[in-house]
């Protein structure tokens, strides 16, 4: 006597298999992917924390409220500084600060990283100036106390080139 495979009828030759992917299947995948880049892209951008950022400011203590000030008043978006630095710890938790990729292996020999604003929520900063740099007056005699306050816990301030979408 033989074996007939499981997925054999002796009768009726091979018996029909319901697809696995079948049109509907891979339109289900394809926009289930699409929401996921969405949702990845707008998450780089800071789309969500840009969004909150109302919420988010009051929370934030005084040393990371001065540090995001200097920045804006420095009209720098990134920064390189020392990895485990608690103020960092802080804004990168809040999400108000990113590490952008690929930066971590070469500056970590040092203990130092990049650390970078959100495009979205820059924008969302340098559109409300007023709101988010604490003392109104001399914005050159701020910065300058604000780089006094922060120089030793920062390396480098970079700006973006022009045209790269950081400065409104």
């Amino acid at each position: 006597m033989v074996d007939t495979p499981p997925d054999r009828d002796d009768d009726a030759g091979p018996a029909r298999r319901t697809p696995l992917w079948d049109r509907e299947s891979q339109q289900r995948y394809q926009a289930a992917s699409e929401r996921a880049h969405r949702a990845a892209v707008d998450r780089h951008a800071g789309e969500h924390t840009a969004a909150a950022l109302a919420e988010i400011w009051p929370g934030l203590g005084a040393d990371a409220r001065a540090f995001m000030e200097y920045l804006l008043l420095s009209d720098s978006r990134t920064v390189i500084a020392r990895y485990e630095d608690t103020l960092f710890t802080e804004l990168l938790a809040k999400e108000l600060l990113q590490l952008p990729p690929g930066v971590g292996t070469v500056l970590m020999q040092r203990m130092e990283t990049a650390y970078r604003v959100p495009t979205a929520v820059w924008r969302r900063l340098a559109d409300d100036r007023a709101r988010y740099c604490g003392a109104a007056g001399d914005a050159d005699a701020r910065r300058a106390e604000l780089e006094t306050r922060f120089g030793d816990r920062v390396q480098a301030l970079l700006g973006d080139p022009p045209g790269a979408g950081g400065a409104a």
